[in-house]
């Protein structure tokens, strides 16, 4: 019996030398739709969790989840079949920063977290959930499938929550420190990859450190596939292609400000 569940453990909490998860297999969509699913109701019962009494504790039963979920991923390279090591493993992510900004925006209340997380996570974040290259080795059958998942839901859930139930929005000027932590932890990872540079891990497995896949093209195809090999100008492309999708997640605004100006003037010309 304890040799089942030892082997049991082993196996949930480590990972595959196959292929274990595929792209827009229902692995894949059946969290987007749970997702979406959420996301849906926060927006339709957004009146109700505002004056609910439940409010603050709602708040802080997300942002544990979300704080949990994050160490867990550190407490899983425990396993030592993992082979944990700096050159793979540092917490240097940009969903993983941004989880931990988004649990102190969810028990501070704290716009100045809100505007940076906004476009953290709409603008970069949805590549996690698009093509989750990650996961290569690691489906439903494993715990880091439910870590992945959990952890990049809670970032969608936590910012719409604060945009509805608290009536927070971003403005222009949100976009400068969100770009300007954007900007610190892709030098972070610049610095990180140069620094460590190549070495032997503790089970003797040559590698070299790659955060932000700047260095080179994890397994699984994602983004990352379409840019230089270059490390210098991998990282002018990253910046120009963040610039663009930072910019989407704004435009909603625009028009919602856009109709307002407009329905102002009528409202004048009536009175």
């Amino acid at each position: 019996m304890r040799g089942k569940l030892l082997h049991f453990f082993n196996y949930f909490f480590g990972k595959g030398d196959v292929e274990e998860f595929r792209y827009f297999s229902l692995a894949h969509l059946i969290p987007i739709l749970i997702l979406g699913v959420i996301l849906f109701l926060i927006i339709k019962y957004r009146d109700q969790l505002a004056k609910s009494p439940r409010e603050e504790k709602n708040r802080i039963i997300i942002s544990v989840i979300m704080i949990v979920a994050e160490m867990s991923y550190f407490w899983r390279l425990l396993h030592p079949d993992l082979d944990a090591n700096v050159y793979d493993h540092l917490p240097i992510t940009i969903c993983g920063i941004a989880n931990v900004i988004c649990a102190f925006m969810l028990l501070t209340k704290s716009k100045k977290c809100f505007d940076i997380v906004y476009f953290l996570v709409l603008g970069t974040s949805i590549n996690a959930i698009i093509t989750p290259a990650v996961l290569t080795y690691c489906g439903p059958t494993r715990y880091r499938y439910y870590q992945y998942w959990t952890e990049h839901m809670m970032l969608f859930i936590s910012v719409f929550y604060m945009m509805f139930v608290h009536k927070m929005r971003p403005t222009w000027k949100s976009y400068i420190p969100s770009v300007a932590v954007l900007v610190s932890i892709g030098l972070l990872a610049v610095f990180a990859n140069w620094l460590l540079g190549s070495g032997y891990t503790p089970d003797n497995h040559y590698t070299t450190a790659n955060y932000l896949f700047i260095n080179a093209v994890e397994d699984g195809f994602s983004i990352a596939n379409f840019l230089p090999s270059n490390p210098w100008l991998k990282w002018l492309c990253i910046l120009g292609i963040v610039s663009v999708l930072y910019l989407l997640p704004y435009i909603p605004w625009i028009i919602i400000d856009n109709r307002k100006k407009k329905q102002s003037p009528a409202k004048q010309t009536a009175e």
